[in-house]
């Protein structure tokens, strides 16, 4: 059997998705290495394409750049409407105000 050649601009494509969430949180290569237990060198090398991106590291990626993992692999999903800016103004919050903030909409869903 053919060993599994990924496609480089799907690499290429996956990183520049990451490294537009670093720089939206204001990040350098350096923190975002430093959150997932790898080097810069690494997370330059997956923003640009020469390095893949492992299934547990875009699930930690996108847990700790506050994206959803479907953002940084380019999976389209049915925005639901003022969700984009419920999460711009959960990411600015405190932690006490988000999980209260959570609780609130929890209790309003009815969960």
């Amino acid at each position: 059997m053919p060993k599994h050649v990924e496609d480089k601009s799907v690499r290429c494509a996956i990183g520049a998705r990451l490294r537009e969430a670093r720089k939206g949180q204001g990040w350098s290569q350096e923190r975002l290495a430093e959150a997932l237990d790898l080097d810069a060198v690494t997370v330059s090398r997956i923003e640009t394409g020469y390095r893949s991106l492992t299934a547990g590291c875009a699930v930690r990626a996108a847990e700790v750049l506050g994206v959803p993992v479907t953002a940084l692999l380019g999976v389209v999903e049915h925005p639901v409407a003022g969700e984009g800016e419920a999460m711009r103004l959960l990411r600015q919050m405190t932690d006490k105000r988000r999980d209260m903030a959570i609780r609130v909409l929890r209790e309003i869903a009815g969960l």
